[in-house]
């Protein structure tokens, strides 16, 4: 509870600090990393549009937490890769909020900060103290070792549930963003009723982030009869 404690408050402090920056601060991201009209194409038989851009980092987010146990350094790609995906929305929100009330833009940086910073720290372990990507570790050695081929292994033993949670913990937090700049350089607004329930929804987001990064591992700790710190 102390670690979710630490990084919950972190993530709160850092939201705000990037609330209170000023418009002008964050043109240059909006200039790089809001992509522009890039990848938007016309679907002419439903009278729609797409975001191709989206879409594929949507399927590079799904491709990336189904086979990132092996994949080396892992968590410094995700790192990066949520960082500069984070980078993108706030290009994009600074856009469609730049004449907006300082109180109504406040809230939306606020909202997209937070959740780029619980999705962080959520893919990263910091809220079960890093179990879930250790365990990553340990299932690439026992598939090299052969051990994964016995009878029983998926069975008897957490460590596939561990690299399965983790990847879905990595997978939340790059689709709640990717989602959310798809709809907003579609929409040129972003994905809710109005900004008092956008903030709500953000932050029923981040408590499932916390609950999937530290509950999947107690629900795991109950169902194999293992203490997580040990592993």
């Amino acid at each position: 509870m102390t670690s979710i404690a630490i990084y919950s408050a972190v993530s709160i402090l850092c939201s705000i600090g990037i609330a209170l920056l000023p418009s002008k601060s964050l043109q240059p991201l909006t200039k790089w990393f809001s992509l522009g009209k890039k990848g938007i194409r016309q679907i002419r038989s439903r009278r729609d549009q797409t975001d191709t851009i989206a879409n594929a980092c949507l399927a590079a987010s799904l491709l990336f937490s189904l086979i990132f146990w092996l994949i080396p350094g892992h968590f410094v790609i995700y790192g990066i890769f949520l960082f500069l995906t984070f980078l993108a929305l706030l290009g994009q929100t600074n856009r469609i909020s730049a004449k907006k009330p300082p109180v109504y833009r406040g809230a939306l940086l606020f909202s997209v900060s937070l959740m780029f910073f619980f999705g962080l720290f959520s893919g990263l372990g910091c809220f079960n103290d890093f179990v879930t990507w250790k365990a990553a570790s340990q299932f690439t050695k026992d598939l090299f070792s052969g051990e994964v081929f016995h009878i029983f292994y998926f069975l008897r033993n957490y460590v596939p549930m561990m690299v399965l949670l983790q990847g879905l913990c990595y997978l939340f937090p790059m689709y709640c963003l990717w989602a959310q700049i798809k709809y907003m350089r579609l929409e040129n607004t972003y994905k809710g009723r109005n900004i008092g329930l956008f903030v709500v929804k953000i932050l029923w987001l981040c408590l499932l982030m916390i609950v999937l990064s530290c509950g999947g591992v107690e629900v795991l700790n109950w169902a194999y009869y293992i203490n997580y710190v040990e592993v």
